[in-house]
């Protein structure tokens, strides 16, 4: 993720909003690695790492640090739009590739989830998700799209937009409509700004690929509904 910095929606704000357990859902590249992460503040991690030679490091990280014993779940699994299964390559990832940098005919069998049928198979709890964040390298929509039901739990909701991947193909303003009918209102994301997109749409978006980062709110949550919206007007009003 680049250029976020709202200061709307750590934990510790939704904690004092909710005076509940904490969900947070990371779905992401980094250095390579396609990780879900899911915070309770009862301590339990799952972690979802598809490459081979990563997830082996990442499982011999968790052996020697204990964290097996504090509740960390490591899932060697890929996160898109639909289940079956996927071949990596097996070298290490790399910062800004995606899934399809690392597929490799003949390399090992992974098994691929949605983030909807991984809940249903991985996480119990039937509460709200508080935060999810998705940066997969291009491949943000087919998790999007495989979200549905994680969606409709979902609080707020962070991803990137870019030319990388799958993306390069696809049309923003379709993504925002679908997630305007899921109850979401999007925002372009800055350094403490703000830029509504769902109902200001300009034709530039159909084209418009570069690097950026997209925060939506469900309009059911409404303190942090507010709280980004008041953000916004001021951002577009001259100071």
């Amino acid at each position: 993720m680049r250029n976020i910095n709202l200061r709307l929606c750590f934990p510790i704000e939704l904690g004092r909003c909710t005076g509940k357990d904490i969900i947070i859902v990371r779905v992401l590249t980094y250095i390579g690695l396609n990780v879900c992460l899911i915070f309770f503040m009862i301590i339990l991690n799952h972690s979802i790492e598809p490459i081979p030679n990563t997830f082996a490091r990442l499982a011999n990280a968790s052996s020697v640090l204990g964290y097996e014993e504090k509740g960390f779940v490591l899932v060697q699994a890929a996160i898109s739009s639909r289940d079956g299964e996927i071949e990596f390559s097996g070298g290490l990832g790399q910062e800004n590739l995606g899934i399809h940098h690392q597929t490799r005919s003949g390399g090992k069998k992974v098994p691929m989830y949605s983030a909807d049928s991984y809940f249903d198979k991985f996480v119990k709890s039937k509460g709200p998700v508080n935060i999810l964040q998705i940066d997969v390298e291009g491949w943000d929509f087919d998790v999007l799209f495989g979200a549905s039901s994680v969606l409709d739990r979902t609080q707020y909701l962070e991803f990137e937009y870019h030319a990388t991947g799958p993306w390069g193909g696809y049309h923003l303003p379709d993504t925002v409509h679908l997630l305007d009918h899921k109850g979401f209102t999007c925002y372009w994301s800055g350094k403490s700004k703000l830029w509504r997109i769902t109902g200001c749409y300009f034709d530039i978006y159909n084209t418009y690929h570069d690097w950026s980062n997209v925060a939506c709110v469900h309009r059911t949550y409404e303190k942090l509904a507010e709280r980004m919206e008041s953000l916004f007007l001021a951002t577009i009003t001259p100071s």
